[in-house]
């Protein structure tokens, strides 16, 4: 009697398992489907975002360069970004009626990118579809703005005086041949008129600052030096770090005027623009002590600072920058412009 008893109580604790057993697959099923397809959710959320960023940041910098022609392109490139940052290269993107705003210098445009796949613009559920829920569309936004820059951190504690842009004004940045000059102290005046050196010696000067940069404004007149050297416990700037500039295009902002001279000088920003710095002598008799983009040898077509004179040597540059430091406004246009998302 006893093993007839055990017998049905086992019969009957392995039917209790399995129930419970099937009972937990289907949660742990529930879960896994859950898991697994917002996990596909949040991951094509993530790529429609950085899509329509790229989008958004690559109308405004088409803008930016050609304001004419852009809007014609922006459907094409709005797109190709959309989708080249899609896993599978498939985004739908549009450009919602009334966010593209194209002004002479200034503007803005709002991308909207959404889920495309290649069985239609939903995305499947591998799992959860099992469990009745139909497939998801997504979608992303984001906006640009372009425009001039008004105010922000400067690239170097640098400052050239307006009528040297004038004199010569931005090249394309893909120029092969760009026309270079040269801004110089001590013997000889600047290159592009003695008028323009005069404004302050060389035609240039250092601003105050920090990390050998300024935060500054158009319109804003700003303490700093003039003088080859810049004052490392002023702006935290000196020729070695110089140095490591050559070569690249820095945003820096222009003076109208300037008052005093040597450490007590004062400069009144007018604007800002782009400039390629391809060479600098700080020290040193000779051209030769010179240092350029490239390596410390004179290239042939290159002239050299004349005599005893130093100065730095570079050209404007049409620029467009992804400025996160700088504010968009009203201002004078100086061939930079600033690309930055808003939204």
């Amino acid at each position: 009697m006893r093993r007839l008893i055990r017998k049905r109580f086992a019969r009957e604790e392995r039917g209790a398992i399995a129930v419970t057993v099937a009972l937990g697959l289907t949660a742990l099923l529930v879960v896994l489907a859950f898991v697994v397809d917002v996990g596909l959710l949040y991951f094509e959320k993530a790529e429609l975002q950085n899509g329509a960023d790229s989008a958004a940041l690559a109308v405004a910098q088409e803008c930016a360069l050609h304001a004419s022609s852009c809007e014609a392109d922006a459907d094409d490139i709005a797109v190709g970004y959309s989708g080249g940052n899609a896993n599978d290269d498939l985004a739908n993107a549009v450009i919602p009626s009334g966010t593209f705003v194209v002004n002479a210098m200034s503007g803005k445009v709002t991308v909207r990118s959404s889920t495309l796949t290649e069985e239609g613009a939903a995305l499947q559920h591998p799992l959860a579809s099992m469990l009745g829920l139909d497939p998801t569309t997504l979608d992303a936004q984001s906006t640009a703005e372009w425009g001039t820059p008004v105010g922000g951190t400067t690239q170097l504690a640098l400052t050239i005086a307006e009528c040297e842009f004038d004199d010569l004004p931005p090249q394309e940045a893909d120029t092969t041949n760009p026309t270079r000059t040269w801004l110089l102290i001590n013997n000889g005046p600047s290159p592009t008129g003695a008028s323009c050196a005069s404004g302050a010696p060389g035609g240039f000067g250092w601003l105050d600052g920090t990390n050998c940069s300024s935060t500054i404004s158009i319109d804003a007149t700003v303490p700093g030096e003039t003088g080859i050297q810049p004052n490392i416990n002023k702006n935290g700037c000196d020729a070695d770090v110089l140095r490591t500039k050559l070569c690249q295009t820095l945003l820096i902002p222009l003076y109208t005027s300037h008052t005093g001279g040597g450490s007590n000088a004062t400069f009144t920003i007018s604007r800002f623009a782009a400039f390629k710095l391809t060479g600098l002598k700080t020290s040193g008799g000779a051209p030769s002590g010179a240092d350029f983009c490239g390596g410390s040898v004179l290239p042939p077509s290159i002239p050299g600072p004349p005599g005893n004179s130093k100065g730095i040597q570079g050209y404007f540059v049409k620029y467009v920058d992804l400025g996160e430091d700088f504010e968009v406004g009203e201002g004078p246009e100086g061939g930079l412009s600033i690309v930055r998302l808003i939204g």
